[in-house]
């Protein structure tokens, strides 16, 4: 019954917005809880950066948010998480592209194929090629491309760090690292693969979201790791690393990896989010009071970003139109999902059934708060 109701919940969302044409690119006007109001945004949306030879366009492609009277204007280019195996450019932004428009940014939200597509490093290879098209075309859509920071969530944030620290992938278009001016990851535990690997089995478990996006061959664990990267003269941009401060290994990862980057003599601060969760760190970047936000637009202007209206923008949450597809693809992940760790298959998993790896996320899944994760809780947290 309660899948029921939340599919009729979506179907309703949808048809709102299809007839408030929030679904097709347009410029739109967000309401605002004071009387300054947010700038006419204008979408550009489902723009193919791998170009005409792409294996799937729709995951190879961006959305661009803007402003008519921005010119020149400094871009975020925002990657998203999801395990490296789910995830897309839309539902990730939440609060942002309101929140960098009034800031006076161009916003751009990527989507880069998936596991089991693809295996690494194809993944870092789309976010290079985006980065490289963004680069080459966002001063059409009123952005500075030598003026490009580089953000991203959970597994979107291992890939923001290695692309801005290895610069082998920009190389390959033609690009180089100075073409980041600055990079945000977002409570990443994922800058030390080997020793996260190594820590997991010292203790005599498997990492199974880790061994599903890198194998279980140390090689490419090393290879995906931007720690491994960091050295002197290579152009890396300045870092903010942003953590969840009660979520200890990306604590313990962000810190290590900031103290890499300053021995390499490259700028590297940290902000520990209290009162956070995993999920409620990317969800609420953007909302006025937020300390992560204010760190973040306290660091993007010391390094050039400089945006000038932040504080006086108070967004009002989006509607959340969750599209059929991404709802089916969910609920199929929620039930293969539940085959593998419903070990006592009572219908509903605990925390201690939940693999280590993935026990970060159990609060933000358990929606009525009961200590467990039932199969349709699970879908709607794998589809947002």
């Amino acid at each position: 019954m309660r899948r029921i109701i939340w599919l009729l919940t979506v179907l309703t969302l949808i048809v709102l917005a299809a007839c408030n044409g929030l679904d097709t690119p347009t410029t739109s006007s967000p309401a605002s809880t004071t009387s300054r109001q947010t700038p006419k945004i204008t979408k550009w949306l489902d723009l193919n950066y791998y170009g005409a030879n792409s294996p799937n366009p729709a995951a190879t492609s961006l959305d661009i948010y803007g402003a008519e009277n921005l010119k020149g204007a400094p871009v975020m280019l925002f990657i998203h998480g999801g395990g490296w195996a789910t995830g897309d450019k839309t539902t990730a932004v939440k609060y942002k592209p309101e929140f960098f428009v009034a800031s006076g940014y161009i916003f751009v939200s990527i989507n880069y194929r998936l596991v089991p597509e693809i295996q690494f490093p194809t993944n870092v290879e789309d976010v290079a090629k985006a980065i490289a098209w963004t680069s080459d075309n966002i001063s059409k859509y009123g952005g500075d491309p030598g003026r490009i920071f580089v953000s991203g969530h959970s597994a979107g944030a291992h890939l923001a760090t290695l692309v801005t620290t290895n610069e082998n992938y920009l190389q390959a278009l033609g690009k180089n690292l100075s073409v980041t001016k600055g990079c945000i990851p977002l409570d990443s535990a994922a800058f030390d693969i080997n020793s996260v690997m190594e820590e997991a089995r010292s203790r005599g478990v498997r990492n199974e979201l880790y061994e599903g996006a890198f194998t279980s061959n140390p090689k490419i664990w090393t290879e995906a790791s931007p720690i491994t990267w960091v050295s002197r003269g290579r152009g890396v941009p300045p870092f903010l690393l942003v953590y969840v401060a009660d979520r200890q290994d990306s604590a313990v990862n962000s810190r290590n990896m900031a103290e890499k980057l300053r021995a390499a003599g490259i700028r590297a601060e940290v902000f520990s989010a209290a009162n956070k969760t995993h999920a409620s760190l990317n969800r609420q970047l953007g909302l006025e009071k937020d300390p992560p936000t204010e760190a973040v637009v306290n660091f993007l202007s010391t390094v050039g970003g400089n945006p000038a209206t932040a504080a006086h923008y108070v967004p009002v949450p989006p509607e959340e139109i969750i599209s059929p597809d991404r709802a089916a693809r969910a609920r199929e992940q929620a039930k293969t999902f539940f085959k593998r760790w419903d070990t006592n298959q009572d219908g509903k998993l605990s925390r201690g059934e939940v693999p280590e790896a993935n026990r970060a996320n159990f609060a933000d899944a358990d929606d009525d708060l009961d200590g467990f994760v039932t199969e349709d809780e699970l879908a709607r947290f794998l589809g947002q």
